[in-house]
């Protein structure tokens, strides 16, 4: 239902839009219902038109782009919306390079010819995504949490409030902890993690992933 919204945290309206026949990776906008200014997370393949379709039919307003991670199913299409919209695309520095070679970021059996039409170029504006930082949209805002394991720059964005919620990019899916592929993924630093948020945040809080339905925290199995 990507004309859709639901209101998670503080008041904040989600859609979800799922990229890429083959990816089928969640894209989310998180909009301010009070200014209507919104932020894109992870736009995969071939996602563009409909982000535009509901930033139009929403009259909404965005102020970024955030990756949750640096593979290319999750940023495939930050260079032509960011460049539509005029904002930044915003993510951890450990993943920047893989925006322009993401193979570096994928094992070595990798079918080449699924990287065909990739952009491999850097937005005009790319900004760092660190660690503790906030991103405001309109009276909004989310909190970024360190996440690295599935990709060394993986981050999580957490939704406070009444009904907390966490975008957790690939760190979580399924309902378990997500994979961690060579090259760059680390197994036991994705653990840590996903135990460090399962210590820290409310067991009730709604996991957002990259890819599938909602679940949550408390659920996975450790």
């Amino acid at each position: 239902m990507p004309n859709e919204a639901v209101t998670l945290g503080e008041g904040v309206q989600i859609w979800t839009l799922v990229a890429g026949a083959a990816f089928q990776t969640n894209c989310y906008l998180l909009a301010d219902p009070s200014t209507r200014k919104c932020v894109i997370v992870d736009p995969g393949q071939d996602v563009a038109a409909r982000v535009l379709l509901v930033v139009a039919a929403n009259n909404l307003e965005p102020v970024a782009i955030l990756l949750t991670h640096g593979h290319m199913d999750h940023s495939w299409d930050c260079v032509p919306l960011a460049a539509h919209f005029g904002v930044p695309v915003r993510l951890h520095p450990s993943d920047r390079e893989f925006l322009t070679y993401p193979e570096n970021a994928l094992p070595g059996d990798f079918p080449a010819h699924v990287l065909a039409g990739y952009p491999r170029r850097e937005p005009e504006m790319v900004e760092p995504l660190l660690p503790q930082s906030e991103v405001c949209f309109g009276v909004r805002r989310l909190l970024v949490r360190a996440a690295p394991g599935h990709t060394p720059g993986s981050v999580m964005f957490l939704l406070p409030g009444s009904a907390p919620a966490i975008l957790a990019g690939d760190s979580l899916m399924e309902g378990k902890v997500g994979l961690a592929v060579p090259p760059v993924g680390n197994l036991a630093a994705l653990y840590g993690s996903v135990r460090l948020a399962r210590a820290e945040l409310p067991a009730d809080t709604l996991v957002l992933p990259g890819h599938g339905s909602p679940f949550a925290l408390a659920d996975v199995p450790l």
